[in-house]
């Protein structure tokens, strides 16, 4: 599956462009705050159904009123719909010029891993932010787990409500007690399953990136009290148990302590924690590892290869790395973002398509 076309209509900074994209690498050219970043972000929606910059749907519109539209047209004939006729009205998606229900839909049907300075924070800042990867690359290729977290969600919320009051039915927490059990066991499982394939992909790539001068390593923060329970039927109850425990200091705090909502996952360098001791290079390329580990393992979980987004991605990388880099892109459709080709180590030859962009129109294409 590759991108052929993107049609944007009213979106961000574009008023009305058209796009071709090539098997290979495609590079995206133009200064900053031209609307390199915004062309990237309207493919990930169109595969998505969701912006990787920002919740806030008016912030996509071109205008006021106008509504908005981004069409992909792939080579397998796929397309893909994704149109805001307002800023109070749900967006009508549609592939194959049938609408889609929800977001969930589009699941595993395009396949695509996007990295961003923004993903940077994935490494440096709080567990909340890895928690988002987690759930946000987990769901991309298994819906069932997209539904389990939409459940959890939703009893928590409910639990942290009945928290809140002065007297609350016992019996009713109690059952949200049970359920939320019973969908915590689902996540973790599934996160921990993905956590063990990529940590082996990640320890892989970084090995090849840093010519094995560093180790990196990720593991799940319960993945040792599970891989020491073999009991997994016992882990709901086991659960249920630790949430009537704690209910006394969940009552004093209004919120639910205990759960997959707080976890977290481990980031090491050479044994190590990556917050505390990596320096900024080391921080960055150890977000794009893990990224790009994301391209196995979606093949092996798919049998499709993903479509590749790359935003800014060479920055603050030397020469040896920013080759190595293009050389695990080999075969696969990547579409990168640049100022230039200045200091990237690829022949002309090589690049299959340039798009220069300015003012969020096409200058030209080559």
């Amino acid at each position: 599956m590759k991108i052929q076309r993107a049609k944007l209509i009213n979106y961000r900074n574009y008023k009305s462009e058209d796009f071709e994209f090539r098997e290979g690498i495609n590079f995206i050219l133009g200064n900053n705050a031209q609307g390199k970043t915004n062309l990237l972000e309207s493919i990930y929606l169109a595969c998505t159904g969701r912006s990787f910059r920002t919740n806030r749907i008016k912030e996509l519109f071109n205008s006021g009123t106008e509504p908005f539209f981004v069409e992909l047209k792939f080579s397998d004939s796929d397309d893909s719909k994704f149109i805001y006729l307002n800023k109070e009205n749900r967006p009508s998606i549609k592939v194959n010029n049938f609408e889609i229900k929800g977001r969930s839909e589009l699941f595993g049907r395009f396949p695509m891993i996007l990295f961003s300075p923004i993903h940077l924070l994935m490494v440096s800042e709080g567990p909340n932010k890895r928690r988002k990867f987690l759930d946000r690359e987990i769901s991309l290729i298994d819906k069932n787990y997209f539904i389990n977290l939409l459940y959890y969600n939703k009893y928590l919320s409910s639990r942290n409500k009945l928290l809140r009051e002065e007297k609350f039915d016992e019996r009713l927490i109690e059952i949200y007690e049970e359920k939320l059990s019973e969908y915590a066991f689902k996540i973790i499982k599934k996160r921990i399953e993905f956590t063990e394939k990529l940590n082996s992909y990640s320890q892989e790539i970084h090995s090849y990136f840093t010519e094995n001068n560093e180790k990196l390593k990720i593991t799940y923060s319960e993945h040792q009290n599970w891989k020491n329970n073999q009991k997994y039927d016992k882990i709901i109850q086991d659960y249920v148990q630790k949430h009537r425990e704690n209910r006394r200091r969940d009552i004093k705090t209004k919120r639910t302590n205990f759960g997959p909502h707080l976890h977290d996952l481990n980031i090491d360098i050479d044994g190590r924690e990556i917050r505390k001791f990596a320096s900024q290079g080391q921080l960055r390329l150890s977000a794009i590892t893990i990224f790009f580990s994301l391209i196995p393992f979606i093949e092996e979980e798919l049998g499709k290869k993903p479509i590749i987004l790359l935003d800014d991605v060479f920055s603050e990388l030397d020469k040896s790395r920013k080759t190595k880099l293009l050389e695990v892109l080999d075969g696969y459709q990547t579409i990168i973002t640049a100022t230039d080709l200045d200091g990237v180590p690829i022949k002309i030859e090589n690049i299959k398509n340039i798009i220069e962009i300015e003012n969020g129109t096409l200058r030209r294409q080559i």
